[in-house]
């Protein structure tokens, strides 16, 4: 019985819709009743059920809510918003049943208060939601250059930030580690969720490791706890990243290279620290990074 408690709060993600949907459509529906009187006798009815289903199966969205977040690993600031907004979308639900229903008398343009509110609510709250689940940067994450250039989004992808630098300025941490980081890793290790108290987001944080300790391995970095983990048959349940596109060998083969060379944040690839051919071909083919040897007299010049 000991994970019955994570087990349940797991099916939050699937019961929370059911709510949000019912309620979204009490809101159209009081909507196709102002602008139309002829259906305004059948809507009413129709519009108080559905608030009062609506606030039931979101007292049970709430209840399995609260089991999951007792797991850990969310921010608490955020967590404890998307908590109390999630208890005023369910507590404003049967409220509005009970004015569109008559128990309580209210003018009817309050009406429009309520709903307008509940609709705020559920948007504020999902968000939340989405924020501890995906990381604060999961709207825009996978949106067009334009858009993301225009509020100031970093492009996550392989090429986003050295497709314009010289080979020899391209700093491994920040210009490849991280990038991965970003786009496979962090959604669960980000500052709003840090699954296992651990947080990829900066290299000081990396470094650190986690709840059970250091992650990285500098003397034998086939042997640490994070390439261990990124390379478990996918349907181990301690592979990561656990959703999404997993790390390519050749992303495998670049943290396998850093780590051998210290792990730290200011590495360059160079001649010095052995760039062996498979791994000149995976820059190349990958990241359009030239590293191959090149003859005396390009060196001089």
């Amino acid at each position: 019985m000991e994970n019955i408690t994570p087990f349940l709060g797991r099916f939050h993600p699937l019961i929370v819709h059911l709510p949000i949907g019912i309620l979204i459509m009490a809101g159209i529906l009081q909507i196709i009743a102002v602008k139309s009187n002829k259906f305004k006798d059948l809507l009413d009815p129709a519009i108080s059920i559905t608030l009062f289903w609506g606030g039931l199966s979101s007292i049970g969205a709430v209840t399995i809510g609260w089991l999951l977040s007792f797991q850990g690993g969310y921010d608490d600031d955020t967590l404890f918003w998307h908590k109390w907004l999630g208890i005023l979308v369910t507590l404003f639900s049967f409220f509005g049943w009970l004015v569109k229903s008559g128990r309580i008398k209210m003018q009817k343009k309050s009406m429009y208060a309520v709903l307008t509110t509940i609709i705020v609510l559920i948007t504020v709250t999902g968000h939340l939601g989405g924020n501890l689940t995906h990381g604060e940067d999961y709207l825009f994450v996978y949106s067009p250059n334009i858009i993301k250039k225009m509020i100031g989004v970093k492009d996550a992808g392989n090429l986003g930030n050295i497709k314009d630098k010289h080979p020899d300025s391209i700093v491994v941490y920040s210009d490849i580690i991280q990038p991965i980081l970003d786009a496979k890793c962090t959604s669960c290790h980000n500052p709003t969720k840090k699954n296992g108290g651990l947080l990829l987001t900066t290299h000081k944080q990396f470094m650190k490791g986690g709840d059970n300790g250091y992650i990285l391995d500098t003397k034998s970095p086939l042997k640490s706890e994070f390439l261990n983990r990124v390379t478990l048959p996918k349907h181990h349940k301690k592979f990561i990243p656990p959703k999404g596109a997993p790390l390519t060998f050749g992303e495998i083969q670049i943290f396998e290279w850093w780590m051998k060379f210290g792990a730290d944040s200011i590495s360059k690839f160079s001649s010095e620290k052995e760039l062996d051919k498979e791994l000149i071909h995976t820059l190349l083919r990958d990241y359009k990074l030239d590293f191959n040897p090149r003859p005396y007299y390009e060196k001089v010049q």
